[in-house]
């Protein structure tokens, strides 16, 4: 695998853990 093939892929994970604990702090608000 070429590497900035797999930065990309870690860039991805870390957007969705991101978008998810920022969903998961909406809700709690609520």
């Amino acid at each position: 695998m070429r590497h900035d093939a797999i930065v990309e892929k870690n860039e991805e994970k870390r957007t969705c853990l991101k978008t998810i604990e920022y969903y998961d702090d909406k809700v709690k608000k609520m």
